[in-house]
């Protein structure tokens, strides 16, 4: 049966969300009550279906209700409250656009969201690129600005990459890349610039994968799981040492990661006093006599200090079955829109060790990963929002 093409509700419903939130840290609140009712009207559009179509995502939740739930013995009980259920609608924002508009169509709408911010952002930063400074855009950190960029990146990549989106958006990706790649190397960013390679390196990957006879995808899995390890211990004493050197040196960086190793260190006291329930979510930034700083630059500390090892393992499922199932579906289904969700995951993953954002309430890349939540259990069904029938949005 010929379904129906989507109505423009979905794009305008998901670009405006991603646009808020991309915006949070310029507007603060103002851009996160704009995310929640943008989400808000499109689920008065979606009403019949939408909670038919996010129940079997409802299990996402867990690590949110836990983040919840540790509001009662947190050191700053309402702090944690309140992140825990910003975190909570960010997660139910991502099911809830996942399983209601088409994949295509959400990965479109986060590239002209990207090319609007970036636009934003250079006009905010006119200054600091007439003066040769980092570039922040006007969001207060050059990390956060990269990390948009490097986003936009990969979103485009996917967009110009499909032969089933249409002409307006591999205009708008060629545009956004346009944007997106000087905004990177104008901010330097190095985490930025590393989530953006291991990102095309995946996309890659998963499609030459996906070319290989099934026969030989087991074989090929193993090699490419065991090649790094292999090589670390059987590279000549040194060699590891200096080539990391080097590696940190072009990215204008040096051992303690700008002194990220020196943060880690001082966090281990903290996860030995509670290491099973944890602190409360995000308690540790505002109770008296810790680090007082503002996030680890380390998803596995945060989730550890705040949630102890009960979130740990959380987290670890969600990613863990989110990872395999986009994999599974995007070698299976050589869909180029799957494939590039599932190659932003593993640059997220990739870069868990080093920044703070797949639990950051209203963070654009939090959003993104339970969006491919919800769909790792789960391929879109159609071009059409599934569970309609066909019927246009």
């Amino acid at each position: 049966m010929t379904r129906a093409p989507e109505a423009p509700g979905g794009f305008l419903a998901a670009f405006a969300v991603f646009f808020a939130v991309f915006l949070v840290p310029l507007l603060q609140g103002a851009a996160m009550a704009a995310a929640l009712v943008a989400t808000c009207l499109h689920i008065l559009r979606v009403r019949r279906i939408v909670a038919r179509e996010i129940a079997s995502a409802l299990p996402f939740l867990a690590l949110p209700l836990w983040a919840l739930f540790s509001a009662l013995w947190s050191e700053a009980w309402s702090l944690s409250l309140y992140n825990a259920a910003q975190l909570a609608a960010t997660a139910l924002i991502g099911l809830v656009l996942a399983r209601t508009i088409p994949l295509r169509t959400l990965l479109a709408a986060l590239v002209f969201a990207g090319f609007a911010t970036l636009g934003v952002a250079l006009a905010f930063g006119l200054d600091e690129i007439v003066a040769g400074a980092r570039f922040t855009g006007g969001m207060g950190n050059h990390n956060l600005i990269a990390g948009r960029a490097a986003l936009t990146i990969l979103a485009a990549f996917g967009v110009l990459l499909d032969a089933r989106q249409p002409s307006p958006a591999r205009l708008g990706a060629i545009l956004a890349l346009l944007a997106a790649v000087p905004v990177l190397a104008l901010s330097r960013s190095a985490g930025s610039l590393v989530m953006t390679l291991v990102g095309i390196a995946s996309l890659a990957a998963i499609g030459v994968f996906a070319l290989l006879p099934r026969a030989l995808r087991g074989a090929a899995l193993v090699i490419m799981l065991l090649a790094a390890p292999l090589s670390w211990f059987a590279a000549p004493a040194g060699v590891v040492d200096r080539l990391a050197d080097a590696g940190l040196e072009s990215l204008g960086r040096e051992r303690t990661l700008t002194r990220r190793t020196l943060i880690w260190d001082r966090a281990a006291p903290l996860i030995a006093e509670r290491p099973i329930l944890g602190h409360g979510f995000r308690a540790f930034a505002y109770a008296p006599d810790t680090m007082r700083a503002a996030h680890l630059h380390s998803e596995f500390l945060e989730l550890w200090i705040g949630l102890g090892l009960v979130g740990m393992i959380l987290f670890a499922l969600t990613a863990l079955i989110c990872v395999w199932g986009l994999l599974t579906k995007a070698v299976l289904s050589r869909d180029m829109s799957i494939s590039t969700l599932a190659a932003m995951i593993v640059a997220f993953l990739a870069l868990a060790s080093a920044e703070y954002f797949l639990s950051a309430p209203f963070h654009i890349c939090a959003l993104a990963f339970y969006m491919a939540c919800a769909l790792s259990v789960r391929a879109p069904q159609s071009e059409s929002a599934p569970g309609l029938a066909g019927r246009a949005l």
